[in-house]
């Protein structure tokens, strides 16, 4: 109606209506009126409302993305820094080389960042206890075998005599026992891992414990055995003759490098907390500076020793559960504690 929307309703009366006009005069009666309204207005009110609406969704729209790229970027920062880091670590990451992500703010982010970062510090230090473990090992297996070869070239050298030829034989027989004991603890390194793995038994500590120090009185008896073992069998979830040879390699390294006349003293005890054992000398000692490396392989605070023997302690103790501790001071002697669940 002139260009413009009109919204028309026809309205039904239930009786009929008197309509006209005064001025002419003009009657009628009528039973339905159409009541017209203009929606030109209506009309621009919608269009303005759909425009603001469909602004105001791709103004929150392109906020909500920028409000998500800034969040998601300062979450992730610390893992990017990491990420950078890490490429350009090289092929031999150096352990504590990694940035942390504790100084964020984001917690979830931070410990995620921590934890990639201890993995690859714990990568970074097995790799360089593996290089240090294979040069050592190189270098221990390396002297055996060079005396070995000095001893047949010799023999070849010279016109053999029996007294040389026995000595030549006595010490290729020497060195090749130093390389199969040191070749059988490596592969003794090797299976600690795999006893969790086996059926486990009741192993009275006790028992072994007066059997190694009887031992020490036949193999040495010139050094003193102190027990303090209960008569009561005093049970643990292990198996017997790796227990066996953990409590002898302590009390061997007491023997070796304790002195001849040193004093071994050998104590069980239990409580709520466990069972633990004390196998402790009055020797030499071990001094300050070697304490920390003790435990490692192939390191050893005495000469002539493989580095093994603790090495291996640590590794079948611990895969049963439980701990080792050691303590020593130099001149006064070694205190070394076994403590099982």
């Amino acid at each position: 109606m002139g260009g413009h929307p009109v919204r028309a309703r026809a309205l039904r009366f239930d009786n009929p209506v008197v309509i006209g006009n005064r001025t002419t005069g003009w009657r009628a009666t009528a039973d339905t009126a159409v009541v017209a309204l203009g929606a030109r207005s209506a009309t621009k009110l919608t269009r303005v409302m759909a425009a603001v609406a469909a602004i105001t969704g791709i103004a929150t729209m392109i906020g909500a993305a920028a409000a998500t790229t800034v969040l998601v970027r300062r979450t992730m920062s610390p893992l990017t820094r990491l990420t950078t880091a890490v490429q350009g670590l090289g092929p031999h990451p150096r352990a504590g080389s990694l940035p942390r992500g504790a100084g964020s703010r984001f917690r979830e982010a931070a410990t995620l960042t921590e934890a990639i970062a201890d993995l690859v510090d714990r990568r970074a230090r097995a790799e360089e206890e593996l290089r240090e473990f294979i040069a050592n090992t190189s270098h221990e297996l390396r002297t055996p075998l060079t005396k070995i070869q000095g001893w047949s070239e010799l023999y070849f050298q010279r016109p053999p005599t029996a007294v040389h030829t026995d000595r030549a034989m006595q010490s290729i027989v020497e060195e090749c026992d130093r390389m199969r004991a040191m070749i059988d603890g490596l592969s003794m390194l090797a299976r600690a891992q795999e006893i969790p793995e086996l059926a486990t038994e009741d192993v009275d500590v006790c028992a072994l414990c007066r059997t190694v120090a009887e031992d020490v009185a036949v193999i040495s008896p010139g050094c003193r055995v102190r027990t303090d073992i209960p008569e009561q069998p005093i049970l643990i979830a292990a198996h017997s003759d790796r227990i066996t040879q953990v409590l002898r390699n302590i009390v061997g390294n007491s023997l070796v490098h304790g002195g001849p006349d040193v004093c071994i003293g050998i104590r069980v005890a239990a409580d709520s907390h466990g069972v633990s054992i004390d196998v402790t000398d009055d020797g030499h000692g071990i001094p300050a500076e070697h304490h920390p490396s003790l435990f490692a392989r192939n390191y050893s605070a005495a000469e002539g020793g493989s580095g093994l023997g603790l090495a291996i302690v640590r590794a079948i103790v611990t895969s049963y559960g439980g701990d080792v501790s050691l303590r020593s001071v130099a001149g006064e002697g070694t205190a070394v504690t076994l403590h099982f669940p």
